[in-house]
């Protein structure tokens, strides 16, 4: 591995990905059986995207299809995770979170082409080079048997399925005025501060407050938030995690080590002498 290798390339702009791209896949099939035809077997017809197997993508795939460096500058399993990234042109970022206790502070998200959608497979729906979650699309669907098309209560399900790989974005909340178009403010994160879905450059109303919102905002402005502006610990803030602490033990271990003296002490007087002691203390 090079020097130059990167644990993941960066997207502060949309990728273009040329509507050729779309339509390269390969064809497998499999058997299998699923609730939506009442797990009888069936074989379902699958296309994956050339990247799924991308050491025998067709020529120019990498090039044409994928970001310069995709398949040369980043390892084979970091090639679908770029960083600090957007979506690609024209597709839907998918489950937007930021991950909790994490300094810097990072979101992330699933990017999908569009008309596909990101799902967990099960896990008899293995499709070799695709990782979950994915992006799947269904190619033609099929009534169940008894069912008819003017049935309200028709259950549909696919022919088959085209897939593709998700790209895994992040960006740490220092990053988003870099990134065009600027993604939503995730950055106190926790559930309430997360999104199902968002076409890049949406608006994204205003979302819930996060319960710890002020401990949040200092850490986003760097104002007592533990950080400096090179993203280092401050003074205070490591007084307050390892001083005070250290403070609370050392009391702890003082009041310790005086009991243990004085019932020593006490023991190695002669029987009575301590009552005398303290009856003398009392008259004085």
């Amino acid at each position: 591995m090079s020097s130059t290798t990167a644990a993941a390339l960066a997207l502060i702009t949309p990728f273009a990905q040329p509507p050729s791209c779309s339509e390269i896949f390969s064809t497998t099939s499999l058997v299998s059986s699923f609730w939506w035809n009442q797990y009888s077997t069936t074989t379902v017809q699958i296309l994956a995207s050339a990247d799924a197997d991308a050491e025998n993508a067709p020529p120019g795939f990498a090039s044409t299809c994928r970001p310069p460096g995709w398949n040369t500058n980043v390892p084979l399993t970091n090639r679908f995770s770029f960083s600090p990234a957007v979506c690609p042109s024209g597709w839907t970022a998918y489950k937007l979170q930021t991950a909790e206790m994490a300094w810097p502070i990072t979101s992330t998200a699933y990017c999908c082409d569009r008309d596909y959608r990101l799902e967990w497979p099960t896990s008899d729906l293995s499709i070799s080079g695709i990782a979950s979650p994915a992006c799947f699309k269904n190619l033609g669907t099929t009534f169940l048997p008894g069912s008819s098309p003017s049935s309200p209560s028709s259950l549909l399900f696919p022919n088959g399925i085209q897939v593709h790989n998700a790209w895994h974005i992040s960006w740490a909340a220092s990053d988003t005025s870099s990134l065009s178009p600027p993604p939503p403010d995730l950055a106190c994160g926790g559930g309430a501060r997360s999104l199902s879905t968002w076409i890049p450059g949406e608006t994204v109303p205003p979302l819930p407050p996060n319960l710890n919102t002020d401990v949040c905002q200092d850490m986003e402005n760097n104002s007592g938030g533990g950080v400096d502006d090179t993203h280092q610990p401050t003074p205070m803030f490591l007084f307050m995690v390892v001083g005070l602490p250290l403070i609370f033990v050392a009391i702890i271990l003082s009041v310790f080590v005086f009991c243990f003296r004085h019932r020593r002490r006490n023991k190695n007087l002669p029987r009575g002498a301590g009552s005398k002691e303290l009856a003398v203390s009392i008259a004085d």
